[in-house]
């Protein structure tokens, strides 16, 4: 029984540390930002050197082919490329559906337009 009383009011000071410490919860966010971030721009530099090589080839075969600039591969490349820009989503600018990212990167519902009278 005196296990059990010490066991639960050290559970309760270990809470009662974590929500008196804002200044640790900010720092966890803010290197969880971090590393979000530089994982994101080790994928984008990734991502850039492929296409780079993607859209030479690309660009080789439309020429070699005779094909149609507006239906090549040329354009599936640079298709690609945006797809995946919005996927990996670097600094935030693009939003999720419906929303928009403001400068800082949080997003926020967009206004519904006025109809004209």
């Amino acid at each position: 029984m005196i296990q059990d009383k010490t066991a639960s009011s050290s559970s309760v000071q270990s809470c009662e540390t974590a929500e008196s410490r804002p200044g640790v919860v900010k720092f966890y966010l803010q290197c969880k930002r971090l590393f979000v971030f530089q994982l994101k721009l080790y994928i984008d530099a990734f991502r850039d050197v492929v296409l780079s090589a993607l859209s030479f080839f690309a660009f080789l075969f439309d020429v070699v082919l005779m094909r149609d600039p507006q239906s090549g591969y040329f354009e599936k490349v640079l298709a690609l490329g945006r797809r995946s820009e919005r996927l990996i989503n670097l600094f935030e600018q693009h939003g999720r559906a419906g929303q928009q990212a403001d400068s800082v990167g949080r997003s926020e519902a967009k206004p519904k337009p006025q109809p004209e009278r």
